[in-house]
């Protein structure tokens, strides 16, 4: 994993779990990110590594097996969200609204463009044209429902994730998730996208 309490860590416990595995029969250590994850797992430092999944689709030159994926055995676990605080929404409530609507604009045009998505993803990322893990990347968020364009906020995942984040010890307290969401600015984004 990388650092205890982080993403890959609390996705790695998760997965554990739900493939029947006790945490007591493992040892966690901190491999840095991603890469330096996939990296050690192919190098044999590590047994396993939990990664973004892009690294699937050259799983045989990396010298890596895929053992699960995410979206399959923590579908609820919220990966990633827009957030802000009270006092930047009140300060910039105008720009916020109007960052969302493109957001769901060119998230709209990524869902429904994928050509155009993919190349954007190559020349942004600098890979190679033969290079498959924007394709990947996209075919399986589409597969998987991963990307909403109208930014719906999924509140019963994000309550979920919170529970576990408070169960595995990366949070102190139980909260209701109500309490820190803010709906508001996307109405309105959603009143202005696709003008």
């Amino acid at each position: 994993v990388s650092a205890p309490g982080s993403l890959p860590a609390m996705f790695a416990q998760l997965a554990l779990e739900a493939s029947g595995v006790s945490s007591d029969q493992i040892s966690l250590v901190n491999a840095g990110g991603s890469a330096n994850r996939v990296r050690a797992v192919s190098l044999g430092v590590v047994a396993a590594a939990a990664s973004s999944s892009e690294y699937a689709v050259n799983a045989d030159s990396l010298n890596i097996k895929p053992l699960l994926s995410g979206a399959k055995v923590t579908p609820k676990f919220v990966k990633v969200c827009l957030m802000t605080t009270g006092a930047k929404i009140r300060e910039r409530h105008d720009d916020m609204v109007k960052f969302l609507a493109a957001e769901m604009d060119g998230l709209n045009y990524a869902l429904t463009h994928r050509d155009a998505a993919v190349a954007l993803a190559h020349k942004v990322a600098h890979l190679d044209a033969d290079d498959k893990s924007a394709a990947f990347i996209y075919d399986e968020a589409i597969e998987n429902k991963a990307v909403s364009p109208e930014l719906v906020i999924p509140v019963d995942n994000l309550q979920w994730t919170y529970d576990q984040m408070v169960r595995l010890g990366a949070l102190k307290e139980k909260a209701d998730v109500h309490d820190f969401i803010d709906g508001s600015l996307r109405k309105e984004a959603l009143a202005l996208a696709g003008k």
